[in-house]
């Protein structure tokens, strides 16, 4: 919740709120783009509840003077990680239980080889279909096309990158991640997120 805002919540049944309180530099750009879907819930995976008990055990020592740091860096990484949640996932498979074989195979595909140069032609010829069938089954079973599907794999794929590996170049990862170049990731991230890979690197760091 944006702690500038008037704020209403309310349970149903009987329960406990516990606040962590963020401030930095950053911070409001992180929590702008990670409510960039109009929600602030989130279901806690298993990362999340890993960090919040780390936190919840450097509450207990009491010893907050001196674990600044410490708590500065987990709850940062609170933050990154819900940057991750906060994205359109790649295609939920536990809803595709009917979908015909060409699409799961098609997606099976594009999961594994992102990273890889993927042209739809090529791609119906491995599966055996032709790209008008595919195109439109694909569409019809997952509401994207192939190649917004592929596009949002590599992009989630290259935020896992910025947030995790500081280091690496922003050319390496659009190597590894199925870009032509530096100039291609800036255009199509951009386009995806509203901002650039090094922004959004920016803040998170």
């Amino acid at each position: 919740m944006d702690c500038k805002k008037r704020n209403h919540y309310f349970a149903t049944s009987d329960c406990k709120f516990i606040f962590f309180h963020f401030n930095g530099d950053q911070v409001q750009a992180l929590y702008d783009y990670v409510t960039n879907a109009k929600t602030n819930c989130f279901q806690a995976t298993e990362e999340l509840k890993h960090l919040i008990n780390q936190i919840f055990n450097l509450f207990k020592t009491r010893a907050f003077a001196d674990k600044e740091t410490t708590f500065s860096v987990l709850l940062y990484q609170l933050l990154i990680a819900l940057t991750l949640i906060a994205d359109p996932a790649p295609t939920d498979r536990s809803s595709l239980k009917q979908t015909p074989q060409m699409v799961t195979q098609a997606l099976d595909y594009l999961d594994k080889h992102y990273a890889q140069k993927i042209t739809i032609a090529a791609l119906c010829k491995r599966i055996g279909v032709s790209p008008s069938l595919l195109s439109q089954n694909f569409r019809a079973y997952t509401d994207n096309s192939v190649h917004g599907y592929l596009t949002s794999v590599r992009i989630l794929h290259v935020k896992g990158m910025l947030t995790t590996a500081p280091d690496l170049s922003i050319a390496d990862i659009a190597e590894q991640c199925g870009f032509h170049d530096t100039s291609h990731l800036n255009k199509v991230f951009s386009t995806e997120t509203g901002m650039t890979p090094s922004k959004f690197r920016k803040i998170c760091f």
